[in-house]
């Protein structure tokens, strides 16, 4: 038996469903395990999937959904929102290409949106900087330094990486690379 493993529902879903019905949606998620026995339906990784494609969408909307219902969503889909939204800097202002398919909803306000994402990150440093898998936020980071033109939110985003200064990751590239793949490829090289 073989295949690729599926969404169950496109990130159009997201899109289109109520901030309510959108808890509602990642609440189940948040708790079904799939066993890929109904034709390679995937779960909560496949759903992430989604949530993070919809996200870099419409990353204003995701965002004040993420900040006015945290804790009612479960980590691994506040991750996918912020890491949607991080996806959406880097394609529009940074150098991360995306496919023709991608087309954001909302594209005014950028500058207005990193200064948020900023002070969020302040306001919930324990939460990502006690992660163990933080690329999350190094990705985040690195996306909205593209668009830091004040000293005041520069400073606080330098404030932001400087956990990872003191952070060791074992080599995620093997072979023989130069530095600068094997930098790009962990959270402390992104930072």
């Amino acid at each position: 038996r073989g295949g690729v493993v599926t969404a169950p529902f496109s990130y159009d879903v997201f899109l289109n469903l109520s901030n309510q019905n959108e808890i509602k949606l990642l609440a189940h998620y948040a708790e079904y395990d799939s066993t890929y026995d109904d034709y390679l339906i995937g779960g909560k990784s496949q759903v992430n999937g989604q949530l993070q494609e919809a996200a870099s969408r419409s990353p204003i909307r995701f965002f004040k959904l993420l900040t006015e219902n945290r804790d009612d969503i479960a980590e691994l889909f506040r991750d996918g929102i912020m890491d949607g939204i991080a996806h959406y800097l880097a394609y529009r202002h940074g150098n991360l290409g995306h496919n023709e398919n991608w087309q954001p909803i909302e594209t005014e306000g950028d500058e207005l949106l990193v200064i948020q994402i900023i002070d969020d990150l302040k306001d919930h440093q324990e939460y990502w900087h006690n992660k163990r898998d933080k690329r999350v936020m190094a990705s985040t980071i690195e996306a909205c330094s593209h668009l830091v033109f004040c000293s005041y939110h520069a400073e606080q985003l330098v404030r932001l990486a400087e956990p990872y200064l003191h952070n060791h990751v074992e080599d995620t590239v093997f072979g023989d690379v130069d530095l600068i793949t094997q930098g790009i490829n962990t959270p402390e090289g992104k930072v």
